[in-house]
């Protein structure tokens, strides 16, 4: 019998608030959003329908905010800080905001790139628009900024280097579909650091490899700031490491997320995911996996004097000489349910609990020592 196959057509149906003077549309604000595959009926999942939802952020754009565009050849700006000095010239608000468009490159950078107040940075794809950068800090956001369909790529050496700074800001800054790469001598490096600032993330994608006996953070945050973030995947190869450090009082959910950390470099650290200083998580969907071959300590989940941490619908992975794939201690309390906990090599544990008090519902504990 002859199959006959019918490809998906995606219709994205739109409920707008309006007004006599201008649509909500026209304000870029979308009050209900949905995706729906035209062949099966199905509603997409969020995570499927990013790559949709990107393309309505550049409308919204488009039609609700100051363009000013960069090319390496042919556009009135062929740099980015040509750029920024005229976003600055245009007086950008939250009412009228500037968005630079990125065209298709390779931009070089030696200095840092601040986003001001208000001012968007869009590139025209994470394969496409690439900022190479050597600054300690590549990249940071101000008030109502955010960064779009880009890569930014670091190869600093200086301690402390940091790819996107976002901080003291009090208005949500948002990067979406991005990729964060490093690949330097740095003996301290941070993919995200966010600092007294709520930042949300969507489709962020961070590739580290660090040197024996430094430190990358995928994910770092402190000073009570607030973290929301989906789809997000962090590799971090060699060296000590962090996937996502929730510290200093922040507050944070993670959904859809997928950290791998491994190292071969020594007697290094590795944590998938530490929460401390009375910060909080809720996450879901979450798939954690540490592996030390060499002589040093790795854990996917660490708790330690958090305020409260519920995890559902996890898997945590541990490999190593010296590990627990789940370690909590201090006050506080831990939660897991519907949770995978997986740990091999040749000293580990599956969970090691001190005063922190864990309830696990659900799922399951696998590995060498129960």
């Amino acid at each position: 019998m002859r199959q006959i196959k019918f490809a998906a057509v995606f219709l994205i149906l739109l409920v707008i608030a309006y007004s006599p003077h201008q649509s909500a549309w026209a304000q870029g604000k979308t009050i209900l959003k949905v995706c729906v595959n035209n062949t099966t009926g199905d509603i997409l999942s969020k995570k499927k329908c990013k790559s949709i939802e990107t393309r309505l952020s550049e409308s919204s754009y488009s039609q609700g905010s100051r363009i000013i565009n960069v090319a390496l050849n042919g556009a009135a700006h062929t740099t980015i800080q040509s750029a920024l000095d005229a976003a600055a010239g245009a007086t950008p608000t939250a009412a009228n905001p500037v968005v630079i468009k990125v065209a298709p490159g390779t931009y070089s950078l030696s200095s840092e790139i601040v986003l001001a107040d208000n001012v968007s940075l869009q590139g025209s794809g994470v394969d496409l628009t690439i900022l190479s950068s050597t600054a300690t800090t590549a990249l940071s956001i101000g008030e109502n900024s955010s960064l779009v369909d880009l890569t930014v790529a670091s190869t600093s050496a200086e301690a402390g280097s940091v790819i996107v700074l976002v901080s003291n800001i009090t208005n949500e800054a948002k990067l979406n579909n991005i990729k964060l790469t490093y690949s330097g001598a740095s003996s301290i490096v941070t993919g995200v650091y966010a600092n007294a600032s709520t930042v949300r993330l969507s489709g962020v994608d961070v590739e580290m490899t660090a040197q024996s006996g430094a430190v990358a953070f995928g994910i770092d945050t402190i000073s009570s700031a607030t973290l929301n973030g989906e789809d997000i995947k962090i590799t971090i190869v060699d060296g000590g490491s962090y996937g996502a450090y929730i510290r200093g009082g922040t507050t944070a959910t993670l959904s859809d997320c997928e950290i791998t950390l491994s190292t071969s470099t020594g007697n290094d650290t590795i944590l998938g995911i530490k929460v401390s200083d009375t910060s909080s998580l809720f996450g879901q969907r979450l798939k954690v996996k540490a592996t030390e071959t060499a002589t040093g300590v790795a854990e996917a989940l660490q708790v330690n004097n958090a305020t409260n941490v519920l995890i559902k619908d996890s898997y945590f992975e541990t490999h190593g000489f010296a590990n627990a794939a789940v370690y909590a201690d201090g006050t506080g309390q831990l939660k897991l349910h519907n949770a995978v906990v997986v740990t091999t090599g040749s000293n580990p544990t599956l969970g090691t609990f001190d005063t922190g008090i864990l309830s696990m519902g659900g799922g399951q504990l696998s590995g060498n020592s129960v």
